[in-house]
């Protein structure tokens, strides 16, 4: 169904040219990669750490574009969150994953109405600040007040990247309803041509007709005379 600017925006909004946001969610977990490659002591950690980050990425690449409809929408952060949940637990010190939420957060906001996607956001949140919690106790309180400040400015640009998509939208939307009233007046002018010229040659037919009688009644009369 296209877009009418006179009903309300669409929940799910997909970005004109998604590449460069995938390629940038593709590098970080390429990253993330690395780090677990080199940091990670635990042969079996790290693999496995490995293998969630390359789900987190396949999930990405078949499922949020598959998304259709608010179902869709939560199966995927549901399972996106428990890779996530997956990930700390296996790296309970590491830092790294939370990138990974930020992503979900931008997410949420693109694919849901805005109440549920600030759920989802602090669902995020409360992931990453507890683990860093769990681990560090009253050493995380900084980092866990620091991820607040994050997590709202995630918030933030991904509500300015949905506001920009929807004004596209109507925009083109605009621009349709303008070609078509371009259509239309032009069609107009065509079929008042059309009856001008159908005026002008009924107006001279009927100027021959009058003409025409005119002359025979002449005739006529000096028919009538000789």
């Amino acid at each position: 169904m296209r877009y009418n600017r006179f009903m309300q925006p669409p929940t799910i909004i997909q970005l004109r040219n998604p590449r460069l946001f995938d390629k940038a969610i593709y590098v970080t977990l390429a990253v993330m990669v690395a780090i677990i490659a080199i940091l990670f002591p635990r042969v079996l950690v790290s693999v496995a750490s490995i293998a969630l980050c390359i789900a987190f990425g396949l999930v990405n690449r078949l499922g949020y574009y598959a998304i259709r409809g608010p179902r869709q929408a939560t199966l995927y952060m549901a399972t996106q969150s428990l890779i996530l949940v997956a990930l700390h637990a296996l790296a309970p010190t590491s830092d790294v994953f939370g990138l990974l939420s930020f992503i979900l957060g931008i997410q949420a906001v693109l694919v849901m109405p805005n109440r549920t996607a600030i759920r989802w956001i602090v669902l995020f949140y409360l992931i990453d600040s507890g683990a860093v919690l769990w681990v560090r106790g009253a050493q995380g309180i900084i980092p866990a007040l620091f991820n607040i400040a994050v997590f709202v400015l995630t918030y933030v640009f991904a509500a300015i990247v949905r506001q920009a998509e929807i004004a596209r939208l109507e925009n083109e939307q605009l621009l349709v309803e303008l070609r078509s009233a371009q259509l239309l007046l032009h069609d107009l002018a065509v079929a008042e041509e059309r009856n001008r010229l159908a005026r002008d040659l009924h107006d001279s037919v009927k100027q021959q007709v009058f003409a025409t009688s005119m002359q025979l009644g002449a005739a006529r009369v000096l028919l009538q005379h000789n």
